[in-house]
């Protein structure tokens, strides 16, 4: 299913370490997430203490666009190459974004051992591309079938 403003891609990153003896300690999992609408907010709040900056994020995908189903299941019982989870150990990177001539053709897919970055996973993407955030809230609605998931 089309929108506007569906145009964007996202990697969602989740931490697979245990699972039906999928993979071994260390390990994640990335599914790319075509046709999703990315929302950004970039916040500044002036206190006492100075001034704090804060970056948000929340994509919306239909259900139809999703490559695989959303597990329900707790994710060290989820099998990452079948279903996806928008959990605790998820992360998102958003890869492609038109009106912020944002396009990433080398983010890691897949199955990905922690190991192979010196820092990590998470802190590598951080570093490397930027506009990559946790997980915080993951909604379902059902009116018009779709996923919001938001993280900072």
């Amino acid at each position: 299913m089309s929108g506007i403003w569906y145009d964007a891609e996202v990697i969602a990153y989740n931490r697979v370490d245990s699972g039906a003896g999928f993979t071994e300690a260390g390990t994640w999992y990335g599914q790319r997430l075509e046709k999703t609408r990315v929302e950004l907010q970039q916040k500044e709040t002036v206190g006492t203490d100075g001034t704090t900056a804060a970056s948000t994020c929340t994509i919306k995908i239909h259900d139809s666009d999703l490559p695989l189903p959303v597990c329900a299941r707790p994710l060290w019982e989820a099998v990452p190459d079948r279903s996806i989870t928008f959990g605790s150990e998820t992360y998102i990177l958003v890869i492609k974004k038109e009106d912020l001539n944002r396009n990433i053709e080398d983010a890691p897919e897949g199955i990905i051992k922690d190991s192979e970055y010196p820092s990590g996973l998470p802190a590598y993407l951080h570093d490397t591309y930027g506009m990559f955030y946790h997980v915080t809230t993951a909604e379902h609605y059902s009116l018009i079938p779709h996923w919001e998931v938001s993280g900072a």
